[in-house]
């Protein structure tokens, strides 16, 4: 009776708290894949009820997860506190310092109502309609509706379709975006260090696309004037070519996820032998099979951009993998050239 008392003196908030640090401690990483669905808000009041719980014991874990799941768990407690939510602030919104964030008492991008509607508006119409579609999805209806009624028809008709469509890329992006936002319309200063770790962490995410022949021009350039830059963008690019070294389940994790198989087989074109046998090594002797028949019917002629545009998708897939917890894309020694 105790034990249900105490269930019962928990809120709802509380309640998913405790159900998902269990979760968390069960599977390491599922916080981060929730927090990406249910977005910033909810995410917020969820992490302070873990930072505000700490420890509970199990009576009161087990009959939260009869309620919601009708499941047992065998640990016999789970742990909140600053160290869970300071690690589930860094997996799911690259936020080091909680104490800070905290003090926040708005979300991303809720400053924009603090912005001149013409500051805005100027703003808006040199920037592509879905980075548009998601700031204005971050403000209050009235707000929204206001700045769309002086926008042209076309150009809210375009919107309001990209609104209902929108995908919201990972909220570490997006929060990098509103310390990016907030400086050039408000004038808000960021952190010089915050500022150059983003471009760094921007300009690696660009390289990655680029060709092995190109990365390798660009940094020789740039190790000319800047080692330091280099270092550290040799530490975060992870390119086509690095998935020869990645681990052999990390790799099959990905593969599995290339839909469809002629992505594959266009990526594959002149690649080396030993990158070509680590590909067929980890998959199926079925989808071997059904990959060298689309291999067999590439055109001939087909072009240094397209197989290009396949790696570059690869890599794409390689990295929403790895912010849903399901593949580690590290490598030893990690370089570039």
């Amino acid at each position: 009776m105790a034990n249900k008392q105490a269930k019962d003196n928990l809120n709802y908030i509380q309640k998913a708290a405790v159900l998902l640090m269990s979760l968390e401690t069960h599977s390491p990483g599922v916080a981060a894949r929730i927090f990406s669905e249910i977005g910033e808000k909810r995410s917020k009041e969820l992490i302070r009820a873990i930072t505000d719980i700490g420890k509970v014991d199990y009576p009161v874990v087990n009959s939260i997860l009869e309620e919601f799941y009708s499941l047992a768990i065998e640990q016999k407690m789970v742990f909140g506190g600053k160290n869970v939510s300071k690690k589930i602030l860094e997996d799911s919104f690259g936020i080091q310092e909680q104490d800070e964030y905290f003090q926040d008492k708005s979300g991303v991008l809720s400053f924009l109502n603090r912005v001149p509607d013409d500051s805005l508006l100027n703003y808006f119409s040199n920037e592509n309609d879905q980075l548009v579609a998601m700031c204005l999805s971050h403000m209050q209806d009235d707000d929204m509706a206001r700045l769309m009624s002086k926008m042209s028809v076309d150009r809210s008709s375009r919107l309001s379709q990209a609104i209902l469509n929108l995908e919201v890329p990972s909220y570490t992006l997006v929060w990098r975006f509103h310390h990016y936002l907030q400086e050039k319309l408000l004038g808000k200063k960021v952190d010089d260090k915050i500022k150059d770790q983003h471009q760094i962490f921007k300009l690696s995410r660009a390289l990655e696309m680029m060709s092995q022949e190109s990365r390798d021009k660009v940094m020789e350039l740039l190790r000319q004037s800047d080692q330091d830059a280099v270092d550290k963008l040799e530490r975060l690019i992870f390119s086509f070519e690095d998935l020869e070294q990645i681990d052999s389940i990390h790799i099959q994790n990905i593969l599995y996820e290339i839909d469809p198989l002629r992505l594959l087989a266009v990526s594959m074109v002149n690649l080396p032998d030993s990158f070509k046998t680590v590909i067929n090594d980890n998959v199926s002797d079925r989808v071997a099979l059904m990959l060298q028949e689309e291999i067999d019917t590439l055109p001939e002629d087909i072009s240094e951009d397209e197989v290009q545009s396949a790696r570059n998708e690869i890599v794409r897939i390689a990295r929403r993998l790895e912010l849903e917890g399901k593949v580690d894309l590290s490598v030893p020694e990690h370089h570039t050239s």
